[in-house]
């Protein structure tokens, strides 16, 4: 693994000698050396801490770095600033990122993460349930708590049925609605999030967020349903028989709260996820909350970056199940009726997304143990969406 690039700088010297030329061999000795001396450095600064929280790992293998690493956000300063001046591209460069599932990173089931604590690592949070047998195990674990700011855009068809209309003061009745054009919704929310491993491949989360959002609904019905009143006798007026076309435009506001799980694991590189997230919105042109579902199954594999992190890219499918009573008004032209050039009807229809799954693409770049951020697109079907973040672990 990458830390045992600093045991094997031992003997780098001496099969350089063989293959390279004597300018490389001195500079290899050079950083061997240095390396040497910054490691006293961090010895003689951190000899508290190592005798506080590496006294029982074994040194050598680059174990009481990694020892250290593992408890930095309890270093002082002075023991910070001679582990911060350590050449970390050489000592580790797999380790200023944190994984966001759990994950085995090479390790066989059941070899103590070594790489990442030297002997044992111990698992000193509350959460998840089990952690340290899972760290025994070879698991290596994201911190437990984590707070997101998550933009999300989204637009798809939707379909339209059970069209009632009010004209004037007169009661809303059934209509029937004749096919003119695409109905569409486009919505943005604003969302924070909040979640915790509960168990090692349990993660729960709580979401809020504020919406914005716009339903497009063309519409086309006959005279005789626009004009009750009129053609209501016999002979039928010639405009009974018309038909008339307007789009309704709906601009919304509201506020949404999600609960949910995800289901989550890793293997060497490769991991797989199961998000489950059940939502309420409360719009205000809407007759009652709605609830949605969502079900976005990922598969992904995890790529080291050096001092950068990890970044993860997936790719997966998602489904949204969506369906609301929508009420508005609208405006007909209607130039030919005896009752004016306009007509305006109050209007109920039922609104369902048209494609429940499309696929999805992410990138999820864990910056360092704590910080990270997200980019996920989601295309297909007639449902398009963008998702991004930031994430604070703790």
């Amino acid at each position: 693994m990458v830390l045992h690039k600093v045991v094997r700088l031992g003997v780098v010297p001496l099969l350089a000698g063989l293959v390279l030329p004597a300018s490389a061999l001195a500079d290899s000795t050079q950083a061997s050396s240095e390396l040497e001396r910054a490691m006293a450095r961090l010895a003689e600064a951190c000899s508290e801490e190592i005798g506080q929280f590496c006294h029982d790992v074994t040194p050598g293998d680059g174990r009481i770095l990694a020892c250290l690493y593992a408890h930095e956000d309890r270093l002082t300063e002075g023991c910070r600033v001679a582990y911060d001046a350590m050449e970390r591209p050489v000592i580790h460069p797999r380790l200023r990122g944190a994984p966001s599932v759990p994950s085995l990173e090479g390790r066989k089931l059941g070899e103590h993460v070594r790489e990442d604590g030297g002997g044992r690592k111990v698992w000193d949070h509350p959460l998840p349930i089990w952690g340290q047998r899972v760290v025994d195990l070879g698991f290596d674990l994201p911190f437990p708590f984590g707070i997101s700011v998550l933009p999300v855009w989204m637009r798809q068809d939707a379909v339209v049925s059970d069209l009632a209309i009010s004209v004037g003061d007169g009661p809303i009745q059934p209509v029937e609605l004749l096919a003119f054009g695409r109905p569409e919704v486009e919505t943005a929310t604003l969302q924070a999030k909040f979640d915790a491993w509960l168990l090692p491949f349990l993660n729960l989360y709580a979401v809020v967020g504020k919406l914005d959002g716009e339903a497009t609904v063309p519409m086309s019905i006959e005279g005789r349903d626009l004009f009750p009143a009129l053609c209501s006798g016999s002979p039928e007026l010639p405009i009974c028989g018309k038909r008339y076309e307007a789009t309704a435009v709906a601009d919304y506001r509201g506020d949404t709260f999600s609960l949910g799980f995800n289901l989550a694991a890793g293997w060497s590189k490769y991991f797989v996820t199961l998000p489950v997230t059940w939502t309420w919105s409360d719009i205000d042109i809407l007759d009652d909350n709605v609830t949605t579902l969502n079900i976005s199954p990922r598969i992904g594999v995890t790529g080291d970056v050096g001092k950068d992190g990890l970044i993860s890219i997936y790719i997966g499918t998602a489904y949204l199940g969506v369906d609301s009573i929508l009420r508005g008004s609208v405006t007909f032209d209607t130039p030919d009726s005896p009752l004016g050039p306009t007509t305006t009807v109050a209007y109920r229809l039922r609104q369902k997304n048209r494609d429940q799954w499309n696929y999805l693409l992410g990138v999820n770049w864990d910056i360092t143990k704590r910080w990270s951020v997200l980019f996920e697109a989601g295309f297909g079907g007639s449902r398009s969406n963008v998702i991004s973040g930031v994430t604070w672990r703790f």
